[in-house]
């Protein structure tokens, strides 16, 4: 007999179209409830914590998101 065995779905891949749904002041976790980003850089500037997300698919960028201190400070979607 054989158990049957869980296979977790994959995980979220964002789209262009889901970033031009997030708001100005989304969260840090409501981003990354979209999809994990290709990259991403942390660092502090002026006493802030400043993260770049880049999405892209294959070779194209297709979205930046900047937070600041955990919240969405802009969006950018080609």
């Amino acid at each position: 007999v054989l158990t049957p065995v869980f296979v977790p779905p994959p995980p979220p891949q964002a789209t262009p179209e889901d970033l031009k749904t997030i708001a100005s002041v989304a969260s840090r976790a409501e981003v990354l409830r979209l999809g994990a980003p290709s990259s991403r850089i942390t660092m502090f500037d002026d006493g802030h914590l400043v993260e770049i997300f880049r999405y892209q698919s294959r070779d194209t960028t297709f979205g930046i998101v900047r937070l600041s201190d955990g919240s969405v400070s802009s969006v950018q979607v080609r």
